[in-house]
């Protein structure tokens, strides 16, 4: 018997029974913190991030140590544009409220200062907002280098000496991880603050408050952002800020890459009932070529567009999300980030080759301890093993069928070859 995957009109349907099943499990059971944590989750799944934020909110009232929350709640926090003005400053209003009481509830908990910082800088608030983060700064400094507080100095902030800037599904949160457990290596208040391709603030100063003032000149500290790499025009104004900086990217097969990328992405949306290339053995690459030439026609914006592309760039998620797009839709912006040798041009052209780490993932974890020494001194940092070196955020998913492998495997080929040419090494993919 062949099951069919499910369509996104059918999801639909069956999330919204979850989500009244759900809803009645309240009024049972009205202090669980998690059913409201379920019902926000099944919101976001289908892409109704108003309500997702209002029973996430709700959830950390109820339950304060919740943790599991905060990360989705501030990530979802970027899209309240998207609410009428009247929701918006409601929901607002009520977050900053329940996570003011929230950090008197939970004093060691430094992440409640970020995503309060987030609700402020929504509500046009940017000098508490900084001062928010660093709050977080100063509470995880204190909590992992205590000896360090005494160089705090809140009158100076500190730059980053480096970033990661791409790519998703390439390993960035193990490589983060390996990073900060340097002793000489600072955190900043998240991995990715995605500042340069998610934030309209043109400010400085607010970027740099998500960084610990230690400036110290024995420790280092940045952050990793996997979209910088493909964002148009995030090049020239990192350059423009921090011309020294040095810039770590991890590469990966670009099938794998992309395959596991349309798993993650249905996983954020579809947590309950995932979508699958199960069954598929041949795309329609003219359509997805199309959907390619799409995605880089809305890309083209002059370098100090940001706030336009940034608006641009919700405007765009919100229309693909909101339709029911086949396979063939939904893979070609996974595919689209996987042409590396689209995107690293422009970063070659404005920093020099000192400047730019290109490490494969597959190096990353069959011989992490060697590939963390070449980036230890790239960082111009003595070398430091770990005990381990687990894989964060590990992705799972079926293997496609061979024929879709050799399809696409012939459709990455040219650009393949173009990178390797284009950097004088060989992958091997």
């Amino acid at each position: 018997m062949t099951l069919s995957t499910p369509t996104p009109t059918n999801i639909q349907q069956q999330t919204q029974t979850l989500i009244n099943h759900y809803q009645k499990a309240t009024l049972i059971k009205p202090d669980s913190a998690t059913l409201y944590q379920d019902i926000g989750n099944l919101y976001r799944s289908l892409r109704e991030f108003e309500p997702a934020i209002v029973y996430y909110l709700k959830a950390i009232e109820l339950k304060p140590d919740l943790f599991s929350v905060y990360s989705p709640l501030n990530f979802l926090l970027q899209f309240i544009s998207w609410s009428s003005e009247q929701n918006k400053n409601q929901i607002i209003t009520q977050g900053i409220h329940i996570l003011k009481q929230n950090i008197i509830n939970q004093p060691k908990f430094p992440f409640a200062h970020v995503v309060l910082g987030r609700l402020y800088t929504q509500k046009g608030e940017i000098e508490t907002a900084k001062d928010c983060y660093q709050k977080a700064s100063f509470k995880q400094i204190n909590r992992s280098y205590p000896h360090l507080i005494q160089h705090w100095n809140s009158s100076t902030q500190r730059q980053p000496n480096f970033l990661g800037i791409g790519l998703f599904k390439c390993g960035t949160a193990s490589l983060y991880s390996y990073l900060i457990q340097h002793p000489q290596i600072l955190p900043a208040v998240t991995k990715e603050i995605r500042y340069f391709s998610n934030t309209t603030i043109n400010d400085l100063e607010y970027y740099l408050s998500h960084f610990p003032a230690i400036c110290h000149p024995n420790y280092l500290t940045g952050e990793v952002t996997p979209n910088y790499f493909t964002f148009p025009n995030v090049a020239q104004q990192i350059k423009d800020w921090f011309p020294q900086i040095k810039l770590i990217l991890l590469l990966r097969n670009p099938i794998q890459r992309a395959i596991s990328g349309f798993y993650w992405g249905n996983k954020l949306a579809y947590q309950y009932l995932n979508k699958s290339l199960d069954g598929i053995h041949h795309l329609d690459l003219d359509l997805v070529q199309e959907k390619i030439s799409d995605i880089k026609e809305k890309q083209k914006l002059s370098l100090y567009k940001r706030i336009e592309l940034r608006n641009q760039w919700l405007d765009c998620l919100r229309e693909t999300w909101r339709k029911n797009l086949d396979i063939n839709h939904e893979i070609a912006f996974h595919i689209a980030h996987s042409l590396y040798i689209d995107y690293l041009p422009e970063w070659s052209r404005v920093f020099s080759k000192e400047q730019l780490l290109i490490l494969r993932i597959e190096d990353l974890f069959t011989n992490p301890q060697n590939i963390m020494k070449q980036a230890y001194h790239f960082l111009g940092l003595p070398d430091h093993p770990l005990t381990e070196y687990r894989n964060a955020n590990r992705n799972k998913y079926p293997p496609i069928s061979p024929s879709l492998h050799q399809q696409l495997a012939d459709f990455f080929r040219p650009y393949n070859e173009q990178l390797e040419d284009y950097l004088g090494l060989k992958f091997n993919w």
